[in-house]
Order: structure tokens, then sequence, then C-alpha cells
């Protein structure tokens, strides 16, 4: 039986705007492959392109083959930050990366060299590798506070480079400049993505972001936790419509441009993540002041909503369905997931 969310990917290809017969007989690596958005990415190529030869790369081959069970996928145990790839690929995705609140309080300069130094590899294998394309897993958090009602790709706002926490946005930063530099300098055929806050199922174990901790909540029996009164206005995108759009930018963007990743239908508070979540749960919302330590992680821009306008120049638009029902989607497939003790369904 198909889960909720093996459903909804198929139904995001039936939609027929990504041309992802191109990735037929090309080799693709994809790093983060265990993390939220690059599970996805895998599996929206396994599902709609059958014959993409996939290498996925991590730190931990177990973790990488339970996550990618397919013997279609191979897998590649690396640690980019130390080491390059020894082979040439058509197409990268570089979705690794610390994306954590938790480490942005208590490890910040592992989130910022980690961030770098992952990434310089894998430039350098398309600089010698011409004909090859890297698509760059950034994050709306790039814009900073911009005072703006909807943010464009030109945009830039203020982040405090003395914070600590700007670790994450800061080396985000760098990191699309160094993108934008080797396409300069040495022509390499780099593109960029900038995410907006997603929600979706197989996260880690570790991953301590918002729908993260609800999703917990509600799946342990528990009321969900607002850990501050969830006012913040952000841009959402559910797992499954953000991997499709990083596949029609990787086919479709063009050279050195940013695009950013929203469902322009999915612009709520963090509070309504937690009403949505709880609702799907059959569960209530409370409140819980957090530690210094924790608060210390957390992003303090007020309003970050991005405009989809240059995605969906590209033929990109998310399959129909409201918030709810893809929150629900999600709840029903981490349930499931978590009673089959973490094996796919």
């Amino acid at each position: 039986m198909l889960s909720p969310y093996k459903k909804d990917i198929l139904n995001a290809l039936k939609l027929g705007f990504l041309p992802i017969e191109r990735l037929e007989g090309k080799s693709v690596l994809l790093t983060g492959a265990t993390g939220l958005i690059g599970g996805a990415v895998g599996d929206m190529i396994l599902e709609g392109c059958p014959g993409a030869r996939l290498t996925v790369t991590g730190r931990s081959a177990e973790r990488l083959r339970k996550r990618f069970p397919s013997t279609k996928v191979d897998i590649l145990e690396l640690d980019l930050s130390k080491e390059a790839p020894k082979k040439a690929f058509d197409f990268i995705i570089h979705a690794a990366g610390y994306a954590n609140p938790a480490l942005y309080a208590t490890s910040p300069v592992e989130v910022m060299t980690l961030n770098y130094n992952s990434l310089v590899p894998l430039l350098e294998a398309v600089r010698k590798n011409p004909g090859s394309r890297l698509l760059y897993v950034s994050s709306d958090e790039v814009y900073g506070e911009t005072g703006l009602q909807t943010i464009e790709e030109s945009d830039s706002g203020y982040v405090d480079c003395t914070r600590p926490r700007s670790c994450y946005p800061s080396s985000k930063r760098h990191c699309e400049t160094l993108c934008a530099a080797y396409a300069d300098e040495y022509g390499a055929d780099v593109v960029t993505v900038r995410p907006s806050h997603v929600y979706g199922p197989y996260f880690t174990e570790g991953d301590n972001r918002a729908y993260a901790q609800f999703l917990r909540n509600v799946l342990n029996g528990e009321d969900v936790i607002l850990k501050s009164q969830g006012e913040q206005m952000r841009s959402w995108c559910y797992s499954v419509d953000c991997a499709s759009a990083i596949l029609a930018v990787l086919l479709g963007g063009a050279k050195g441009e940013a695009y950013n990743i929203a469902d322009n239908t999915s612009s709520f508070t963090i509070r309504d993540l937690a009403e949505m979540t709880a609702k799907a749960g059959g569960r209530s919302v409370g409140f819980h002041l957090p530690p210094e330590l924790e608060k210390k992680g957390y992003n303090p821009v007020r309003r970050s909503v991005i405009s989809t306008k240059k995605l969906e120049s590209l033929g990109w638009k998310p399959f129909p369905g409201t918030p709810e029902t893809k929150i629900a989607s999600t709840y029903c497939t981490q349930k499931n997931y978590s009673l089959n003790g973490n094996t796919k369904p």
C-alpha cells in the first residue's frame, strides 16, 4: 500500500511541467540524501526517471542504505568537508549542510566551516568537468530582516554578523557568493535555490526545527508545544513540492541565477503550523518557555515571505492541495514510518 507521501510524489510528477526525462542515463550525485529535502529529491528522481544513475552520499553508509534501500541507488560514504568524490558526475545536487537551530546555539563555528568546506570540493569537481552542473541548496535565511511584505531574489536585508546565531545565514550567503564567483571566474555551471521553511516526513532524529518538534509531539500522543507566541510569518513548502522545484531549477534554471522555493498558497505563522499539525493528530496546542540556550538558536526574523514568480516562470507549480492536506499527509506517513520501526512504507 502506498504511503500518502508516495502518492503525493506520483501526483506531482503527473503535473507534466518537470522535464525529468532529461536525467535518463545521466549520473547524479545527491548530497544530504538522508535529510528532509535531499531525501525527497532522491525519491522523486527514483520515481520519475528510473534510468538516472543516482549516487547518494553522506557520512554513514548504514543510514544512507536505510533511507534508500533500492538496489538502483549507489551509496558513497564520504565526508565532503575532508575529501572530494573521485569520479565525475553530470549533475550534482548539494543538499547537505547543518540546518539545525540547536547547533546554531552550541556549535556556530562548526556550522560555518562545514557549510563552506563541503561546497568547495563540489565546485572544484564541476570546474574540472565541463558540461556538468551543480545545484546548491541555500536558504531563504540569506535575506535576513528586510521589512518587505514579499521578498524577490534581488532583495537583501540585514543580518547581524556579530551574533553567533548568524552562523547559518552568513555561511549560506558566503556559499552563494562562492558559487557566483566560480561561475564568473571559471565558467562553472552553477545554479542556486533558496527554499523557504520546508516540512515533510522522514526528517532526521536530530532535526529540532519547529515542524519536526510539532510532529514528534503528536506522534508521541502529546499536545503540540509552542515555545513562543508563534507570531513569526513564514513562507512554507511541502517537501514534495520543494523536491520538484529543485529538479525544475536543475533542469531549466539559468546558469548563475538564484531561485526562491515556496508554495505561494502557504504563507502562515508558526502558530498556524502548530495548530494544523495538532489538528492532524487530534491534539491541542500548548505553550512552554524554552531555556535560554535553546532560544539562542531561534531565527530572529519576524517576517519572511518570498516571491515564487521567478520559479514559476520555469513552469513549476505545487501539486494541488491545501497546507492542511499536505500536513496531514506528512503526519500519516511519519506515523506509519515510526510504527514500522523506521522502515519506509
